[in-house]
């Protein structure tokens, strides 16, 4: 089996529970990194592993001729089938990725106008470990993986 097609399973792994994680990555805000379970990511990586088997199934001679076998094929779709999407039971929302709700809120009343972007103006390593965000990923995942999110998961909360 050829290292490109194992992308997303050796990025991942299968924990304790069952639930295929991505952990360490950086998705596509620039305010978070090495985040654990990113949402965006997760979902992404889910949606390629299900259309690469389903690719498989539609093309089964190409899939030999490139070495592709049932097992390979299998372990896509389990991944896919286990991949772990945080929800914060408490607050009813998807985290922008995992434990991103437990961090400390940023100070916008204390931020002055000429301070954004605040990238420039505040170190990385301040920015990362609060919930203040740069891209939108959550509404990125929304658009793009729209049939993810339960009706209620969608709904906008004032």
């Amino acid at each position: 089996m050829t290292q490109h097609r194992w992308l997303w399973l050796t990025l991942g792994h299968h924990d304790a529970h069952g639930r295929f994680r991505i952990d360490g990555v950086t998705g596509p805000d620039e305010y978070s990194a090495i985040a654990d379970n990113n949402v965006y990511t997760n979902l992404m990586a889910q949606n390629n592993l299900q259309a690469a088997a389903a690719a498989v199934e539609r093309n089964p001679e190409r899939a030999r001729e490139l070495g592709v076998d049932p097992d390979e094929v299998g372990a896509w779709r389990d991944a896919a089938k286990a991949m772990f999407v945080p929800y914060d039971e408490a607050l009813g929302v998807h985290p922008q990725a995992e434990q991103f709700t437990e961090h400390a809120v940023w100070d916008f009343a204390r931020t002055d106008p000429d301070q954004y972007p605040l990238m420039l103006h505040f170190h990385y390593f301040d920015l990362y470990r609060k919930q203040v965000v740069k891209q939108a990923d959550l509404v990125l995942a929304l658009y793009l993986r729209g049939n993810a999110f339960s009706p209620e998961a969608k709904r906008l909360r004032g």
